[in-house]
């Protein structure tokens, strides 16, 4: 017969319709029972009254520290916000947040929308731990940038490690020592540490020397110490540096050293055995490695020593019981002399001395590729100890002749 609608969000709003409609429904009800008189127009029924009445929607903005988790709102992802921090549009009231991250715990709280840019701060907690990984290495065998280490078969670095909680497998090779391999139990937000030394690994050698075809019986080195003679079969350390004696100088052999295998190699003697090789025109035009320069400093030292000890030793000297004339007069300068000459080695000391300490320090410090970038930086790393071990004696000696001069 009639009827209206409406809509509030409490019931005053309902009973506010009821009261505005009332009149004109109980109005039509009456009128469908036919006209009062003969004619007459009827009531004119029309399009029915609308209302609306919608939610009232914020804009509210999700932070996560540490930022790029993944939001929901009651459950609900939205399209765009995949990553924080991001702004989202939701219903006044109160809605449940949660953030998620991967390798960390789901952080979540309950917030009451009530306006707009509201900012919801949620906090995630790190559910992994760390794994320190730093393995020494011996002095002068090896760099820590030749290390190959993975945890679970995954490439590791020489350092932390961010590592889920739980047992993992680790592995640490390098061309000169032993590989290593443990477990390791991670705990969530702790930290573990591998700083053990590797042990140094091992390779046979069987390494013979001949001379015109002819087998020869000279001594060898490892690492600069005599092991024993040609034909020499032995453990030979991985990374080491073989030698014989070539003439009257130790000449570096090239071995390709293989780890708990036999490496197996001739040298041919560049000089017969039992004579001293001799330089010739050609030698003395071929480039002079570190060693050399390394002796030829120190002997230019040595000998400017001796000069200036020998020029002091000319000088005119007072026999015991002898007298010296009266109108003879002893030159000033010759007393000098000995101070000069140890002032002159005392020098000479310290400039080879902070050279060869540099020139060592220099070669410590380079980056090792392979082998043979290992054995050249040993080289020099000892020839200047070598120069700075001359030198400190010579400045040692010097700094006594001074003291001694003025004292005599």
């Amino acid at each position: 017969m009639a009827s209206f609608n409406g809509g509030g969000v409490k019931v005053k709003d309902l009973l506010n319709v009821i009261k505005r409609e009332a009149p004109e429904f109980f109005k039509r009800v009456k009128g469908r029972a036919g006209f009062d008189g003969v004619g007459g127009v009827g009531i004119v029924r029309g399009a029915e009254s609308f209302s609306f009445q919608g939610s009232q929607k914020f804009i509210v903005e999700i932070v996560t520290d540490p930022a790029g988790a993944v939001p929901t709102v009651d459950g609900k992802a939205f399209q765009k916000c995949t990553s924080t921090p991001c702004k989202v549009q939701i219903e006044a009231g109160e809605h449940r947040f949660v953030a998620s991250m991967d390798r960390y715990d789901d952080a979540e709280t309950v917030v009451a929308v009530t306006g707009n840019n509201q900012q919801v701060v949620l906090d995630l907690t790190p559910n992994f731990g760390y794994l320190n990984l730093r393995p020494g290495l011996m002095r002068y065998v090896g760099r820590t940038s030749n290390l190959r280490m993975t945890i679970d078969g995954m490439p590791a670095k020489y350092g932390m490690n961010e590592l889920v909680p739980g047992v993992h497998a680790v592995k640490i090779e390098h061309p000169c020592y032993d590989p290593a391999e443990f477990e390791v139990a991670i705990e969530k937000q702790k930290s573990e540490t591998f700083n053990e030394n590797l042990k140094r690994g091992i390779g046979g050698l069987v390494l013979e020397a001949e001379w015109n075809g002819e087998p020869q019986a000279v001594p060898v080195y490892v690492d600069g110490k005599e092991v024993g003679s040609t034909p020499f079969e032995g453990e030979v350390p991985m990374c080491a540096e073989v030698a014989v004696m070539d003439g009257d100088k130790r000449k570096t052999v090239a071995v390709d050293l293989r780890w708990h295998d036999v490496a197996k190699t001739s040298y041919r003697l560049e000089n017969k055995p039992g004579t001293v090789a001799i330089e010739n025109a050609a030698s003395k035009d071929a480039p002079k490695t570190e060693a050399d320069v390394t002796r030829e400093r120190a002997a230019a030292a040595y000998a400017e020593l001796d000069g200036k000890t020998l020029q002091a030793e000319s000088a005119p000297q007072t026999q015991v019981g002898e007298s010296v004339p009266a109108n003879i007069e002893q030159k000033p300068g010759v007393r000098w002399v000995p101070v000069i000459a140890s002032g002159v080695a005392l020098l000479t000391g310290t400039v080879l001395a902070v050279v060869g300490n540099s020139k060592a320090k220099s070669a410590y410090d380079r980056d090792i590729t392979s082998e043979a970038d290992y054995k050249k930086n040993r080289d020099d790393a000892q020839s200047g100890q070598t120069l700075r071990a001359v030198g400190g004696i010579m400045a040692i000696f010097g700094a006594v002749g001074i003291g001694v001069s003025f004292v005599f």
